[in-house]
């Protein structure tokens, strides 16, 4: 958790020194690259993730069996986009902005080609977590030696993408070191359909939550004046600090969730409950501190001008704590192969989202934005809640009605030998 807390704070700085450095208008061009690329590299992204974490969790043994295929099916589909991308690139993008965007090859390899759910499933996240760090350290770095202001556009560009090459280059070596084995080889295509199968609904909830999210500000500020969005901007920054030590506990659900059902249904909801309550009164205590120094946060670092941004605070902080204590029954539908459920829950609450602020933002402003996520989240949390104890009551029902059966069964064998 160190480590990604220290990526992130590096990362912070770094950025904001570098956007001094470019200014709005280069600084902007980089961003538009930056989202587009990510975009892009969602297409190969296919949901692989959420299924093979709950398989590598149970089989260890077999990792490499596992993810060669889906990693060695991005790489394949990567090129494709690769070949897209760049051919977009030469005919649509003016020539003095042409070689920006080609560098958004490299950025969407260091997207699409993750590594994380193989850390995720072998439980040694720490691994993942210190790769992050090595690319925020040395974009960092980077930055603070060679930046000064005057940058031309693009130099924070070339920093990212060598330092996600180097970050993603060490993941390969720490899997090769895991496994014995490159992570990318020959495949069967029948492997990587099968886990398709389960992995698609998932893929589709990425690219939805991706969409809304990066929404956000577009549609506050379609609704609203630049002041509303500043605020909104603020709150939602600070609120996700809070989130940032929120990931760090909730990335190791998955993997556990997945051993807990294999060994039996009463493992897994006596441990289900128990990280659940671990979540509220963990998140809750944090959440109740965030929410209590919003007024002096604001104070101290943002002034007297962002002061009505408080309200925002506290509401975003509480969404995030609901967020955090749903996460253990999200988790559990999705180690219980429960796919359609999560789909129809994340779509739900994000249309929720979305009717809720495009109604209530025009006239009650940021807080209504933060309003509508509140009641979202709140919404993820009682759907997932319901869902879970929906499968297991059902497992129940049915490993009951096996037992009666068997014991019928068995009635009839004793009959027909006493006959």
């Amino acid at each position: 958790m160190f480590l990604m807390i220290f990526s992130r704070i590096a990362g912070f700085f770094a950025m904001t020194y570098a956007a001094r450095c470019l200014g709005p208008e280069s600084f902007g061009i980089s961003g538009t690259i930056y989202l587009s690329a990510a975009y892009f590299a969602l297409l190969a992204n296919f949901g692989f993730d959420a299924v093979s974490v709950r398989q590598i969790a149970v089989q260890k043994h077999n990792v490499h069996q596992i993810a060669k295929p889906l990693l060695s099916f991005r790489a394949l589909v990567l090129l494709g986009l690769s070949l897209v991308w760049g051919s977009v690139c030469w005919f649509v993008v003016p020539s003095d902005q042409r070689w920006l965007w080609l560098l958004g090859i490299a950025f969407l390899w260091t997207q699409g080609l993750n590594f994380l759910f193989v850390f995720q499933g072998l439980e040694e996240i720490g691994w993942h977590y210190a790769t992050l760090a090595l690319q925020s350290g040395l974009s960092a770095l980077l930055i603070f030696l060679f930046f000064s202001p005057g940058m031309p556009v693009g130099s924070d560009l070339v920093v990212t993408v060598l330092a996600g090459l180097v970050s993603t280059l060490t993941a390969a070596y720490l899997y090769y070191r895991k496994t014995q084995h490159c992570p990318i080889g020959r495949f069967s295509f029948a492997e990587v359909a099968t886990t398709f199968r389960e992995s698609w609904r998932y893929w589709l909830l990425t690219t939805v939550n991706f969409t809304v999210v990066n929404a956000q500000v577009p549609l506050l500020a379609l609704m609203a004046d630049a002041h509303a969005v500043g605020i909104y901007r603020s709150g939602y920054a600070m609120a996700m600090a809070l989130d940032l030590f929120f990931s760090s506990v909730y990335s190791l659900f998955l993997p556990r969730l997945s051993i807990w059902q294999a060994i039996g249904k009463d493992t897994f909801q006596k441990k289900l409950t128990a990280t659940f309550w671990l979540c509220v009164a963990l998140g809750g205590s944090l959440t109740t501190i965030v929410c209590l120094s919003a007024p002096m946060i604001y104070k101290l670092l943002l002034g007297d001008a962002f002061l009505t941004g408080v309200a925002v605070l506290q509401v975003l902080a509480i969404t995030r704590f609901i967020a955090f204590i749903a996460q253990p029954y999200w988790h559990a539908l999705i180690a219980l192969q429960q796919g359609s459920a999560t789909l129809q829950i994340g779509i739900f609450s994000n249309a929720l989202y979305v009717l809720l602020a495009i109604s209530t933002v025009p006239s009650c402003g940021p807080l209504a934005m933060a309003l509508s996520a509140l009641a979202a989240d709140s919404t993820t949390m009682a759907l997932s809640y319901w869902f879970v104890k929906r499968k297991l009551e059902q497992s129940t029902v049915l490993s009951e009605d096996a037992a009666t059966h068997r014991l019928a069964r068995q009635d009839d064998n004793a009959t027909d030998k006493a006959v």
